[in-house]
């Protein structure tokens, strides 16, 4: 398999991107993913790395974690933490050209203002322009929020693992049909806002969709 040096982004006060998640056997596959907290990878590690209490490194509880496992792939994620659609977008412009054999893009509350260029909200012609970016590998497209633009290239989905599987009181007390608590056992053995339990079924999830849609090979 053919080396290939992944292109770093800095993003201003923000350790340095991307975080991969490495399989423990690899194959050529590589996925590139984006978004905000839901994606993130490489706050996650930096934290854990600086604090002293820190037994573990959490990104192993992550769903990017056990999709690398589950696909045997690469898995490379540009995620930033409070990431506006805005950053996003930007970032995914500037690695556009890297090689990957499929996209994942963790999308944010469209409403959400960019904290860390202040750059203005997406308009409809961002979106299309986004869309056409989408349309040379295949891509996936995440929300845990309602979006304001529906993506042509690619397929979506919604999830609500944070809500079944929170890792925190804001998340299970948010104001849903059904109310839920933390589960303590878990609430340490988590990342991007859910339990390991929400990270495996989402990276379940996504293994089926490339299993059966891209026929991609998985362990199971």
């Amino acid at each position: 398999m053919v080396t290939v040096i992944n292109k770093k982004i800095e993003v201003v006060n923000y350790p340095t991107l991307p975080y991969v998640f490495s399989p423990p056997i690899k194959t050529n596959k590589r996925i590139i993913v984006y978004g905000d907290s839901y994606a993130d990878g490489a706050k996650q590690h930096y934290d854990d790395k600086e604090n002293p209490d820190s037994e573990t490194d959490n990104n192993v509880h992550s769903w990017q974690h056990f999709l690398a496992c589950f696909l045997c792939a690469e898995v490379i994620s540009y995620g930033v933490q409070m990431a506006s659609e805005q950053l996003i977008y930007k970032i995914h412009n500037k690695t556009v050209g890297e090689p990957r054999d499929a996209t994942i893009i963790y999308h944010t509350i469209p409403t959400r203002a960019d904290r860390f260029y202040n750059q203005p909200h997406l308009t409809v012609k961002d979106y299309k322009v986004w869309d056409n970016l989408c349309e040379e590998y295949p891509t996936v497209h995440l929300y845990w929020a309602d979006p304001l633009y529906k993506f042509t290239n690619g397929v979506s989905f919604k999830t609500d693992y944070h809500l079944k599987f929170a890792n925190s009181e804001y998340w299970a007390g948010l104001p849903i049909k059904k109310k839920r608590k933390v589960d303590e056992r878990y609430r340490n053995f988590s990342a991007n806002h859910m339990t390991i339990h929400g990270s495996m079924l989402l990276a379940i999830q996504l293994t089926r969709h490339f299993k059966n849609n891209l026929n991609w090979e998985g362990v199971f």
